[in-house]
């Protein structure tokens, strides 16, 4: 017995794994708008048996192993998100980030700051989804076409099973009604003779009597009464099979416009889904200069670069501006404004007494390329005045003119 139960144990282990890969699971990110530094948590778990003991047979010791056990730890990663970053990251050179891409960027959850293939991978999914749900549709249909035009094939089997019964019915009926027909005439030819009467013992008399003629006629007006009552079901069964084609060619064109119409929808998903692809852009690693206000917080990612110009800071709770000129705008914004946190006392009050359910979306900026110092004095003092910063925002003049 002892010897059997070593063996099962050598068994059981034999070729048993003493570990197995550590697996990861992504447990914090700590993202700074303000500077982009991030710090990301991942919980490392090994599996791993340890030998509880030794079996000994034919002199050789062999292992027993436990059951799986687990150990856990964390691993910390560092890393500035810049915008340049996140457009990457799913690339990036560490194993653990570049896995973990996508959960990233959800615990980041800011919309600005999604990158183009991440939004490229979900609409991609959101459009899978569509194009599956809407070929559900089809397939359920077509199956529902199937069932219903089988339905009518297998009545209209029945009925022609059915005609075939009665047209065979009908040809024995005719059969009986024919020789019904002869023994009519021949009681109806017949000549009264008491001498074939007497001879066949009354015999005769019987065959060729009325009353038997009667009983005749009576069984062949059943006969053709029959026969009409079946050519009658025949004639209804002949107009359900017209019913059931015309079924058939119906459940047909329903089927062909149902698949037409979803191939249609498909079609339009695919160009709304290669319309919405073409119009993602990447995050951006410079400053595009145009007529757009952008989120104060996208310049935190932005790489350095000298930008002469106007620039406008928009506080949207409050519809409030600031116009102001510089030979360095991207420093100049640094000076006002520590990442999306006001460092200007001017902007400090409305930023910390804002209600906004997040302030880091309180200020956008916009900015105006301008090239000499008379250019960009003009310029200041049109923008003060078109938003009036002045008498209704945060500038305390009226501009350099």
């Amino acid at each position: 017995k002892r010897e059997k139960e070593n063996q099962r144990l050598i068994d059981s282990n034999r070729g048993n794994e003493k570990k197995l890969d550590p697996t990861y699971k992504l447990e914090e990110v700590k993202f700074d708008i303000n500077s982009r530094n991030t710090k990301i948590t991942f919980i490392e778990t090994k599996h791993y048996r340890t030998i509880e003991r030794y079996v000994t047979k034919n002199y050789v010791k062999y292992p027993i192993y436990s059951n799986w056990k687990t150990k856990t730890k964390n691993i910390s990663k560092s890393i500035k998100l810049t915008n340049s970053e996140l457009e990457t990251l799913n690339l990036n050179n560490d194993n653990l980030i570049r896995e973990f891409a996508d959960e990233i960027i959800n615990k980041i959850n800011i919309e600005e700051l999604l990158p183009s293939w991440y939004l490229k991978k979900y609409v991609k999914l959101e459009y899978e989804e569509k194009i599956k749900e809407l070929n559900e549709e089809k397939n359920d249909y077509i199956k529902k076409a199937e069932y219903e035009r089988n339905e009518n094939k297998n009545n209209i089997l029945n009925f022609n099973n059915e005609i075939n019964k009665l047209d065979n019915k009908n040809i024995k009926l005719n059969k009986k009604k024919t020789k019904t027909q002869l023994k009519i005439e021949k009681v109806e030819k017949a000549k009264k003779s008491i001498i074939l009467n007497i001879v066949s013992f009354g015999i005769y008399y019987l065959l060729n009597s009325k009353k038997r003629l009667n009983r005749l006629k009576i069984k062949y007006n059943n006969l053709i009464s029959e026969i009409e009552n079946n050519l009658t079901k025949i004639s209804e069964l002949k107009n359900n099979i017209e019913i059931s084609n015309a079924n058939i060619e119906t459940i047909n064109n329903s089927e062909k416009n149902k698949i037409k119409k979803i191939d249609s929808k498909k079609e339009v998903e695919k160009d709304i889904y290669i319309k919405q692809i073409n119009e993602i852009t990447p995050l951006q690693d410079y400053c595009i200069v145009d007529d757009a206000f952008k989120p104060l917080k996208l310049f935190s990612g932005y790489e350095y670069e000298k930008i002469i110009g106007c620039y406008v800071i928009h506080n949207r709770e409050k519809d409030k501006y600031y116009v102001g000129q510089s030979k360095d705008i991207l420093r100049r914004l640094k000076q006002h404004f520590k990442g999306t946190t006001p460092i200007n006392i001017i902007f400090a009050e409305d930023f910390y007494s804002s209600k906004y359910e997040n302030k880091d979306d309180l200020f956008e900026v916009k900015i105006i390329d301008c090239e000499t110092k008379d250019e960009l004095d003009r310029k200041e003092k049109e923008l003060i005045e078109f938003y009036n910063s002045w008498n209704n925002g945060y500038n305390g003049t009226s501009g350099n003119i």
